[in-house]
């Protein structure tokens, strides 16, 4: 037996070559699909309608998230998702595309 973490490294690389031979769109809608299989179970599973009190969910414990340590790292977060540049732009054209400069052979003169 291989294991888990091996047979999620094959798994993966199927899924780069499949995405590298039939596109991104095929692989997100292969994944939604398969994703309904278990959806079709949870949705089957019935749940009764008194719970006790220890299993009853409090909304009050959102307010654990207005703490300063989780203000502060929202905080962090947003100005990294705001400040960023993003990786896809070129410096030298400007023109968004990753590769727009390297794919060109040089022309001898």
């Amino acid at each position: 037996m291989v294991g888990a973490p091996p047979g999620l490294v094959v798994v993966l690389l199927g899924i780069g070559f499949l995405a590298d031979a039939a596109g991104y769109r095929f692989i997100f809608l292969a994944i939604a699909a398969l994703l309904l299989v278990p959806l079709w179970f949870v949705n089957r599973v019935r749940e009764s309608s008194t719970r006790t009190t220890e299993h009853t969910f409090d909304r009050r414990a959102f307010r654990v998230l207005l703490a300063p340590r989780y203000a502060a790292f929202c905080l962090v977060l947003i100005l990294a998702g705001t400040t960023s540049r993003p990786a896809s732009r070129c410096p030298s054209t400007g023109d968004g595309s990753p590769n727009s400069g390297s794919s060109r052979t040089a022309t001898p003169r």
